[in-house]
């Protein structure tokens, strides 16, 4: 065994087994469901739908809940930090691959809760739980990544405000798990291993179930979800969410570095008079026309009462040289725009312009 006795995790085993039976009854007609969805996408939430469903005569599985079983997890936690995950991984690995075995040998419903990091892990559940004579469901909750990253963070943090040793989601290992997820999902379907596949969104609402639509390929419908542009509502939602999110975090922090990224990318700011793209932190209306404090200025154009400026970067060549600088920008939902100035509105440019204007000497990017 990896940094723990076989005796420890014999031990440790049958108290979290004995703790998982309590009140189950083993049924003659077993079913299990293989949960699939990134970090931070709601598995949890579908898992409760479930147990609801089942009357609570249910196990559910979910390996991150055995790590803190770990016979050493406080020096872990205490000589790794957040990296502490990459230790207990091997321990609770083999506690729920013995708990599946086991509590399928023993024909208890179950719900075992993964990613689809990769499609082998999901088809070799199956496959085993087949083998016992259970029917086997796939049941995928279908979440835009810039939600499902956002639950990993509100997660963190409540973990970390309640006092809890608080485990950080990597934003790689979410964006890893997102880019591979619909191919997985569409490989799982072809090999027509599962009983039933089904989608739901987290609100629970069910998007496919391969028993009503068995010809069409699930991965298609989390690709279309996950490429799709956001609302202006969920723009909104993101935006205020991240804002909150950062407040709480400490500059030092990666995720401080992910959310501040973030908020800077998802809106395409650029400056309206202008049309060049603004590196600039997305505005909490959502709206992503800016113009610089110059223009307002020179133009005339009245500020909302307690309106404050923010600075925005642009980059600009001189001299066969690439600079950037800081210049003060106001949102147009911050401002009461004549009509004459609505008229010189012009659209953000394509980045072939951009790089068109960007070789003129000393063109401000944005500016």
């Amino acid at each position: 065994m990896d940094n723990f006795t076989e005796k420890e995790f014999e031990e440790i085993y049958n108290f979290i087994k004995s703790k998982l039976i309590i009140d189950k009854k083993v049924c003659n007609e077993q079913i299990v469901y293989v949960l699939g969805g990134q970090p931070g996408a709601g598995k949890s939430t579908l898992t409760s739908r479930i147990e609801e469903k089942i009357k609570n005569n249910i196990i559910a599985i979910n390996g991150d809940d055995f790590r803190s079983y770990h016979p050493k997890y406080k020096n872990l936690v205490k000589a790794y930090g957040d990296d502490s995950v990459l230790y207990t991984q091997k321990f609770s690995n083999a506690i729920t691959e013995k708990l599946i075995e086991d509590l399928g040998n023993e024909k208890y419903n179950l719900i075992v809760e993964g990613t689809l990091r990769t499609s082998e892990v999901p088809l070799k559940t199956s496959r085993l739980l087949h083998d016992k004579g259970y029917n086997t469901n796939l049941s995928i909750v279908c979440v835009k990544p810039e939600f499902s990253y956002l639950g990993t963070l509100e997660r963190y943090q409540k973990m970390k405000e309640n006092g809890f040793i608080a485990r950080a989601t990597p934003k790689e290992a979410h964006d890893n798990v997102v880019t591979n997820f619909a191919e997985n999902l569409s490989k799982i379907y072809l090999e027509k291993e599962f009983d039933n596949i089904e989608v739901f969104t987290r609100e629970g609402k069910c998007l496919y179930s391969l028993k009503d639509t068995p010809n069409i390929n699930p991965g298609e419908i989390i690709k279309k979800e996950f490429n799709r542009e956001l609302t202006m509502e969920e723009k909104k939602k993101l935006i205020e969410s991240y804002k909150k999110i950062k407040e709480k975090l400490n500059e030092n922090e990666k995720n401080f570095q992910e959310v501040t990224k973030f908020l800077r990318i998802v809106n395409k700011n650029y400056n309206c008079l202008t049309g060049n793209p603004i590196n600039i932190e997305a505005h909490s209306s959502a709206e992503n026309k800016w113009i610089a404090k110059k223009d307002i200025e020179k133009y005339g154009i009245k500020v909302e009462e307690g309106v404050k400026e923010t600075i925005g970067q642009i980059t600009y060549i001189e001299n066969n040289k690439l600079y950037q600088k800081s210049v003060s920008f106001y949102n147009i939902s911050d401002l009461k725009i004549a009509k004459e100035i609505e008229q010189k509105f012009v659209p953000i440019k394509e980045k072939e312009k951009i790089q068109e204007i960007s070789k003129l000497k000393g063109q401000g990017i944005g500016d």
